[in-house]
């Protein structure tokens, strides 16, 4: 590592503009910096006697910021909200010599008690002890785990992305993302991830990015996470946390950044990977051709000595690697010319397939193709222009074809972060933080198979925050925070891809360059996520911490208020999206070269302007009992209001209705089927919610700390809560996906080629504009009384500290959550009798119930929310703090997560087979 210049001085360039902005709206504020750490104690003289009004004091190293309290009349001290770092407590009495503590470190969301013991003499004289805090939990019930700076630094994350962090906690394993990340949401070395932590679902976590939100709302993942040199500590806490604590039940992770100090410190880092630096052996496969770089650098310091300071970084990466072979089956010249008899013959005569197959001839009455060859006149002319123009003639015999995308995904991040103390009562502090992601796009404009199936991404991620921290006396501190997170995600294909006219294909197209095309067993053109659309979500949130302490108890007050927005536009059917399956002539490529599609499915752009409010207030009081008894209790009050639709658009299917045949009374959808209901329809009563707030959605928070010697050295801790969740931006999405707002139609087996697919079509092309309600309509639908999902949660720790920097733990976690969504299918084709695939629209029960009115229906997926998940886990842990030149840490956790069903995001898709019999749907969680 080397000193710093050039970073230096981009830094302080950062922070001055930080530094305006703060002094700006410092009138306003009441103040907040985020509570990380406490610290607690008593002080006596030497034979035990409780000495009250001492004055304490806690000064920060490396700031030189105080924080000063008194010994109330029992002796005992409390110093909440302290800032992570280095620190001298200095205790003084009438009397007495002045105590002098130093070597302490305190982590972020650490509680610890240092006891005091004043000798007798002049205050001018003083005892001197060097010795860190005490490593144990006195406070909290919560179980926790907290990943240091070293740790941070020097542990091998694979792309240096923290959240790797979560995994090597007690109880946090990575989980499998279903719906939760992907296209839609930030990628690349630091983005989104899943995890559960203690039997949480994927998404059931919350995260803090110095005491700010930094969850994306839309599926409520993760947003970025700063590269490892500008964090200071991470924190992960699960198991009933305190009421301060909301949103997701699974866990809280506190993420902490550094920030300047009176001394200038500055690093340059670059890690480097290159492929040839593996080890191979002989017979084993080939490396990889992965080269990256992961090069940056940080620095921070002082503007004003012991005020105002600053901190900011840099990390970029660049990758690079060979594409990978990707392998697909493409046409052959004999094919091209209408020879498939070497594709259709058996491999035993020379051919590719294991069975010889004959072609069908669809303007034959199905009778085969002579010797399986197809005249060149019947080929359709769109088809012959995209296999000519834009796709590979291999020289295989049976078409087989190789080829690579290219994989340089470049990104970037910047933090800066200023710190003003203005005075020993006030301190204010901003942080800004960006990441950037491109995933890109590449078509040469010849070979349209490299344009799948990796979407071209330009992500971007933006969280601002700004805290502020009062001090109305030693006993009273307020702490407030605002936060804007906005998180952009541009999708898109390359800018010279084609689309369906460019094919000669007579259709409407809603933009120039995008096609998604399946050759079943034979190639893709572009794929469903490589869709260009946009993917944004904003998050405005506020937040208030008070604290009160009053004789024996610390009482806690606030609340949290965050807006969440997501934005959306997705061309996933807008161009159409066409597949060749071999339905027609018995294989898909001859389908294609006759244009005979197996489905067509066109419709107008997508988009989704979901809204969502999520507020809660909070009280808890941490009442010491007895010197040795602590008993913590809380609550938290966190309505649950569902998302709505900006516009208004959705609709949710009522079975009363349709028996009764009423159809909606909006005036603009007169084609609506029965049984459809719209936002303004008198039978929906939860308005464009269409389902029901849940106003008294209150988390209770019980738990008791027993330290049996009265040192601080170990603790009995035990607790219980009941923690409610909040559903993702994203789930009812796909109301916007359902008529008439998609306005998509699709087509089965359709006689119309390719080049023309309307052709025969009543009233001709409908795009674009359609408003319909087509026969054999898809719907999802949320039903009026949805439960809101909660977890309750159980636990018994015990802790204790050998010597100076040992610490054993050993826990029990234990919990249940309720409510889990899922989804089911409610018009389920009816087997029995003569039952095939083709008579499935008959055979569904809306159909056998009302078949006039039931044709307009076809799959109506709802939720369900009858699914639980159960969790038990031993988690025990052995931590050697820094010191003596080593530091260790080891996690091992024995646990089950037994469930119904493990939410997987959006409400689309039959995942719920038995909603009369949830216990043939029991098994393990997917994660576990």
């Amino acid at each position: 590592m080397k000193q710093l210049s050039r970073f230096a001085l981009a830094s302080l360039v950062v922070a001055i503009i930080f530094a305006a902005m703060i002094f700006a709206i410092a009138p306003m504020a009441l103040a907040q910096q985020v509570a990380v750490a406490e610290v607690d104690g008593h002080v006596s003289d030497p034979s035990g006697q409780t000495i009250v009004n001492a004055q304490v004091r806690m000064i920060e190293i490396d700031r030189g910021q105080v924080h000063t309290t008194a010994t109330d009349i029992t002796g005992r001290y409390s110093l909440p909200n302290l800032s992570v770092g280095s620190y001298r407590l200095e205790v003084t009495a009438p009397g007495f010599k002045t105590y002098v503590q130093t070597g302490i470190e305190l982590q972020v969301a650490h509680n610890i008690d240092i006891p005091v013991v004043l000798q007798i003499g002049a205050v001018t004289e003083s005892v001197q002890v060097t010795a860190n805090a005490a490593m144990v939990e006195t406070k909290e019930n919560a179980i926790s785990q907290v990943v240091d700076e070293r740790r941070i630094i020097e542990l091998p994350l694979n792309g240096r992305n923290l959240t790797q962090l979560l995994t090597l906690t007690g109880g946090g394993t990575t989980a499998p993302a279903g719906d939760l990340t992907g296209s839609k949401n930030m990628q690349g070395s630091n983005g989104s991830g899943t995890f559960a932590v203690a039997g949480s679902q994927a998404n059931g976590v919350s995260y803090l990015l110095d005491g700010g939100d930094n969850n994306d709302a839309f599926s409520n993942v993760n947003l970025p996470i700063p590269f490892p040199d500008a964090v200071q500590e991470f924190s992960v806490q699960t198991s009933s946390l305190p009421a301060q604590y909301g949103l997701h039940p699974g866990g809280v992770v506190n993420i902490v950044t550094k920030s300047g100090s009176n001394g200038f410190h500055g690093d340059i880092f670059d890690f480097f990977r290159n492929y040839k630096l593996n080890a191979r052996q002989s017979a084993t496969p080939a490396r990889d051709s992965l080269k990256r770089n992961q090069f940056g650098g940080v620095a921070g310091g002082r503007i004003i000595k012991d005020k105002l300071f600053f901190f900011g970084g840099f990390q970029g990466t660049r990758q690079r690697s060979n594409p990978a072979a990707t392998q697909a089956h493409v046409p052959t010249s004999l094919a091209l010319n209408g020879d498939f008899s070497v594709l259709e013959a058996a491999q035993s005569a020379g051919g590719c397939l294991a069975t010889a197959r004959a072609l069908k001839n669809p303007f034959n009455n199905g009778a085969p193709f002579a010797n399986n060859l197809i005249p060149t006149s019947l080929f359709d002319k769109a088809a012959v222009k995209l296999v000519s123009t834009y796709i590979p003639v291999s020289s295989d015999k049976c078409g087989l074809t190789f080829f690579g995308q290219p994989a340089n995904n470049p990104d970037t991040q910047y933090i800066g972060r200023v710190d003003y103390v203005r005075s020993e009562k006030h301190t204010i502090y901003g942080r800004y933080f960006i990441y950037d992601y491109t995933a890109q796009t590449f078509f040469d404009g010849k070979n349209a198979l490299t344009t799948g199936p990796n979407p071209g991404n330009r992500d971007r991620s933006q969280t601002v925050t700004i805290g502020d921290t009062y001090s109305f006396s030693p006993t009273k501190l307020n702490s407030f925070h605002a936060t804007f997170d906005r998180r952009a995600d541009n999708r898109g294909s390359a800018a010279n891809l084609f689309g369906p006219n460019d094919l000669g294909v007579n259709m409407f197209q809603n933009i120039p360059n995008y096609i998604q095309l399946t050759v079943s067993n034979y190639f893709n053109v572009a794929c469903g996520t490589c869709a260009p659309g946009y993917f944004n979500v904003n998050n405005y949130q506020v937040s208030d911490d008070f604290t009160w302490i009053k004789g024996r108890h610390q009482l806690g007050f606030g609340f949290d208020f965050r807006k969440e927005q997501f934005n959306s536009t997705n061309n996933q059917q807008s161009n159409g999206q066409i597949t060749f399956n071999g339905t027609t002539t018995n294989d898909a490529l001859a389908d294609l070269l006759i244009g005979r599609m197996s489905t067509f499915v066109d419709g107008n752009a997508l988009s989704d302007y979901m809204r969502q409010t999520v507020f809660a207030f909070y009280a808890q009081d941490t009442w010491r009992v007895t010197p040795r008894l602590t008993l913590n209790l809380g609550v938290r009050w966190e309505p649950e209001l569902p998302a709505d639709d900006k516009q208004n658009r959705g609709n949710q299917f009522s079975l009363p209705d349709y028996l009764a045949g009423r159809k909606t009374i909006d005036p603009r959808y007169p084609g609506a089927p029965a049984g459809l209901l719209f936002f303004d329809d008198p039978q929906n009563t939860h308005g464009a919610q269409f389902t029901k707030n849940h106003w008294l959605a209150t988390s209770p928070r019980v738990g008791l700390v027993w330290d049996p010697q009265g040192n601080g050295k170990q603790t009995i801790r035990s607790a219980f809560a009941l923690i409610h969740d909040s559903i993702e931006l994203f789930y009812p999405e796909r109301w916007t996906t359902n008529p008439p707002y998609a306005s998509s139609i699709t087509l089965t087996n359709p006689t119309a080629p390719f080049s023309n697919p309307w052709l025969g079509y009543p009233g001709g092309n409908p795009f674009p504009g359609a408003a319909i309600f087509p026969v054999g309509g898809t719907y999802v639908t949320i039903p009026p009384d949805v439960h809101a999902t909660y977890m309750m949660q159980w636990n018994l720790s015990y802790q204790r500290q050998f010597g100076e920097n040992w610490l054993a733990t050993i826990n029990y976690l234990g919990n249940r959550t309720n409510h889990i969504l899922g989804a089911h299918e409610i018009n389920p084709a009816v087997f029995g009798p003569g039952a095939t695939t083709t008579n499935t629209a008959a055979r569904r029960v809306l159909t056998l119930l009302n078949p006039a009115q039931g044709a307009q229906y076809s799959s109506i997926v709802q939720t369900e929310d009858g699914n639980n998940a159960s969790y038990n886990g031993l988690l025990l842990s052995l931590n050697h703090r820094f010191s003596q030149h080593f530091t260790m840490l080891v996690n091992y956790t024995w646990s089950h997560c037994i469930s119904t069903y493990d939410f997987g995001g959006e409400l689309a898709g039959n995942n719920y087979q038995n909603p009369n019999n949830r216990a043939a749907e029991r098994g393990s969680c997917n994660f576990d």
